[in-house]
């Protein structure tokens, strides 16, 4: 018994010149007609080995990656009709037992053209019956479909179905439906990656005015732009605004626009380029980038492209035989949504190259069957997303055409159409029920770097082409959620995996640096001070066994000069700057406030552990014991002080510790960046380290406070013993320092060459106030004995008991003390009977002003 022959080779057999086989109404109770208007043929130049370049002269030919979309429409419809689940298991079970309703396929080529593509789908509608369905799958480019959908959906009320169409004005259409996301996905893809990854708020869109799907991708892009930099803000991210460029090449001019659109591109000088163009268009566009030398291999200056689309350009087989296109495309990003491959379909593609039946029974349903003459169809090289789509597209028409009674209307077709969901070779399928989108929930969107390949030797055998690339995934990109591959670094045209700047680099930017010279005054003014103290202390060790010396402590003097000497030194790391911050620069900021504070401890120190040992001993000698104070025994207050200064000064360090920075002023160039900044050290977090700064004071304070109260109480001491007045010379002139510097450290703080001078004059003046009020007067009494200290001790005493005398009312007229009323003035003269002469109570015959009687205030 003969086997029944399936539809499909009935439909064949029926079939008269590519159109739908007549159908008995008795056997199949309802069939529609489809028509594919994919899209399979292109203009090719030719590309002359020999010159090295592409003839003038172009001819139609069958593109090979289109084809592929076109045969993996024919096979959706070939699976639906037999019925079977070769690509899709559950394919059968999907369609139904009940299902009685059919399509018949016709292949048109709009040749990518919206006039050609309006005048094949009104053919298309004249052949098909008037009563039975009708649907179109297909174009492939948004502009060309949105054409078509204007006049079958809105005028004739055509259902259309497209896996290939992205532009978002598509939304919303007439009876229309998409098996693919629109654009906003990559469009989100992109800001997620150059913005949240890389940093970059300056962004050329690349588009042609006149491409839908390029117009609706750059309004996506600004739409993204916008949305991300307010999510940045909210998440305190630090990026305020994000400037998307707008280059648009219009077609009207001379070279379609592209030349003139580039350089406007050029002269922009923005680094990172967004292009979203057709596949047909991107080939001039990127040959006049690279001849322009702001594209592939040899550009003047780094820049980043990204492609939208072009998902085929990662098969391992893409390339080119033009060796400039080939140069132009290395290091460029492509960002495209990603499917995991479908096995099964992979396979029945693969069965299309080994079955002539089928690619006859796909021949014959076209209108142009002569374009395959000598046409092979090719092995695996054609394998894309957009197949995967189409594929879908074509099975989704015919599960709602099963699911819709009757012989359905084109409304009735889409409404259905968008109630539809289902499992398919893209992954799971189901529209948006307003826009008639695609749901982009489990859109994946792949970022991948071309580059090109040194080894070229097995793929020539396959791909026909003399240049290869290497692609690589860099980053994929999830329901807004990106990750990184860090094993795939990008690799940019140089070559290089560094990003290029957003910006150019400035040249008239001022730094405000402090000038060279300014820099030799501050470092010898350092240099002064280190000399100072390095000679006294010298001075002192030498001549330590005098007696001037020997009475003021010398190990106490040692210790001011280093004081001195550290503090001299934290005028070093103020004089360094740099355009940028740096790990030295911010060790050198930290370094200023511990040299300063830790050399001011051990100067005022000195002074008071040298005052408190000289109280405890004088004190001693006052109730006539004998009493030894090594000079470790009054080290204590520094210890203490120094452990509190050094405490605060590692909490500063660790929680909040200066850094150096640049304060950008006012002032900006043509890219909204300020032409002027300083550089300054300034503290992670101000709050907490202006507490460890208070803290700090209030211990030096307590120090100061603690050096005054020891010195007065050894004033009455002999000036060879006691620094109390030299003390107080040094902390009146530390106070009036502190009065006049503040005010102008605080105005000059913006002006880093006046600032650094202040603070380098402020630090040489504190160590001049420790330094010369205790050592100028030992220089000059380097000579001096014990006798002559013993002989000031008494004229002291001498003065100070004359002064009491005074207080009490004595009669001042007692003991030979004349008085010359005249000049207002009284001479106290007193008979020494020991040394048989007269003697003023501090120096002989000395006149001092007339006091009156009452208490003096010492």
């Amino acid at each position: 018994m003969e086997a029944t022959p399936s539809y499909i080779d009935r439909v064949i057999r029926g079939q008269d010149e590519g159109t739908s086989a007549t159908c008995n109404s008795s056997e199949y109770m309802r069939q529609g007609h489809l028509l594919a208007l994919n899209g399979y043929t292109t203009l090719q130049q030719t590309y002359n080995a020999t010159t090295g370049s592409s003839s003038t002269k172009r001819r139609r030919r069958i593109d090979d990656k289109f084809m592929g979309i076109t045969v993996s429409a024919f096979l959706a419809w070939h699976d639906f009709e037999e019925r079977r689940g070769h690509v899709l298991p559950h394919l059968p079970q999907l369609i139904g037992d009940d299902c009685d309703f059919h399509w018949t396929l016709e292949i048109r080529d709009p040749k990518f053209s919206q006039a050609e593509a309006i005048r094949q789908a009104l053919a298309a509608t004249v052949h098909s019956s008037s009563t039975n369905p009708f649907a179109v799958v297909g174009p492939l480019f948004s502009s060309v479909t949105k054409t078509v959908n204007t006049v079958l959906g809105g005028g004739l009320g055509v259902a259309q179905i497209s896996g290939e169409a992205m532009s978002d004005s598509l939304n919303s259409a007439p009876l229309f439906a998409r098996t693919i996301p629109n654009t906003q996905v990559q469009a989100e893809a992109t800001m997620a990656y150059l913005v949240g990854q890389l940093g970059v708020t300056r962004i050329a869109s690349l588009f042609y005015v006149d491409d839908t799907y390029g117009v609706e991708f750059d309004a996506n892009l600004n739409r993204a732009a916008k949305q991300y930099a307010i999510d940045a803000q909210h998440n305190n991210q630090g990026i305020s605004t994000v400037t998307i460029l707008r280059f648009a090449i219009l077609r009207s001019k001379p070279n379609n626009g592209i030349l003139e659109t580039l350089l406007d591109l050029q002269q922009s000088q923005v680094r990172y380029i967004v292009a979203a163009l057709e596949d047909v268009d991107y080939a001039p566009v990127v040959k006049q980038a690279h001849q322009l030398g702001i594209m592939g291999l040899g550009q003047s200056e780094d820049y980043a492209w990204f492609f939208q689309g072009f998902s085929d350009w990662t098969d391992p087989v893409f390339g080119h035989k033009d060796p400039a296109l080939a140069k132009a495309l290395h290091g460029v990003g492509i960002v495209y949504l990603h499917l995991e491959q479908n096995i099964a379909l992979n396979t029945a593609m693969k069965r299309f190259q080994e079955a002539p039946a089928l690619q006859q029974m796909l021949i014959a349903r076209t209108k142009e069957p002569e374009q395959f003459q000598n046409y092979t169809f090719p092995a695996n090289k054609f394998l894309q997303q957009y197949q995967y789509y189409t594929y879908d597209a074509v099975i989704a028409l015919g599960l709602a055409a099963c699911q819709t009674p009757g012989n359905f209307t084109g409304e009735q077709l889409h409404q259905q159409l968008l109630q539809l969901e289902f499992d398919g070779v893209s992954g799971h399928v189901s529209f948006d029920p307003i826009t008639g989108t695609r749901t982009a929930n489990s859109s994946m969107v792949h970022i991948s770097n071309l580059i090109l390949s040194n080894d070229n030797s097995s793929r020539n055998r396959i791909g026909g082409s003399k240049y290869y690339y290497d692609s690589r995934v860099v980053a994929v990109v999830t329901g807004g959620n990106i990750s990184l591959q860090t094993d795939n670094p990008f690799v940019y045209a140089s070559n290089s995996t560094i990003p290029p700047d957003v910006y150019p680099p400035m040249t008239n930017h001022n730094y405000n640096l402090i000038p060279t010279s300014l820099q030799i005054v501050g470092l010898a003014i350092a240099a002064m001070i280190v000399l100072l103290s390095l000679g006294f202390m010298t001075w002192t060790i030498r001549n330590r066994t005098k007696f001037v010396l020997t009475a003021a402590q010398p190990v106490f003097l040692v210790q001011l000069c280093l004081g001195t000497l550290v503090m001299a030194t934290s005028i070093v790391p103020m004089s360094f700057q740099g355009e940028t911050s740096t790990p030295a620069l911010n060790v050198a900021c930290m370094s200023i406030p511990w040299l300063w504070i830790v050399g001011f401890v051990m100067a005022l120190s000195a002074i008071v552990s040298k005052t408190w040992r000289l109280e405890q001993l004088m004190e001693g000698a006052r109730e006539l014991r004998r009493v030894q104070v090594q000079p470790g025994d009054v080290l204590k207050p520094f210890a203490m002080l120094l452990v509190w200064c050094v405490s605060m000064l590692i909490g500063w360090t660790l929680v909040a510790p200066n850094t150096y920075q640049r304060i950008f002023l006012h002032g900006y160039d043509e890219f909204g960046r300020t032409t002027s900044s300083y550089g300054t050290c300034t503290s992670t977090d101000p709050k907490l380290a202006f507490i460890f700064q208070v803290l700090i004071g209030l211990g030096n304070f307590v120090g100061i406070l603690f050096a005054s109260f020891e010195c007065y109480k050894v004033r009455d001491e002999s000036t060879y013993y006691s620094e109390a007045r030299s003390l107080g010379w040094s902390m009146a002139s530390l106070l009036e320092t502190a009065i006049v510097f503040s005010p102008l450290l605080i105005a000059m703080r913006s002006n880093p060459s006046a600032y650094f001078v202040s603070m380098a004059v402020m630090v040489a003046i504190i160590c001049l106030s420790f330094l010369l009020p205790i050592f100028v007067p030992k220089i000059q009494r380097r000579g001096a004995s014990y006798q002559d200290a013993k002989e000031d001790e008494r004229r002291t005493k001498e003065l100070n008991n004359l002064l009491l005398s005074l207080e009490s009312g004595a009669d001042l007229f007692a003991d030979d003390v004349s008085v010359g009323s005249r000049r207002g003035t009284m001479h106290l003269v007193r008979h020494d009977s020991d040394a048989g002469s007269h003697c003023s109570s501090k120096r002989s015959h000395k006149s001092l002003p007339f006091v009156r009687p009452g208490p003096v205030v010492r």
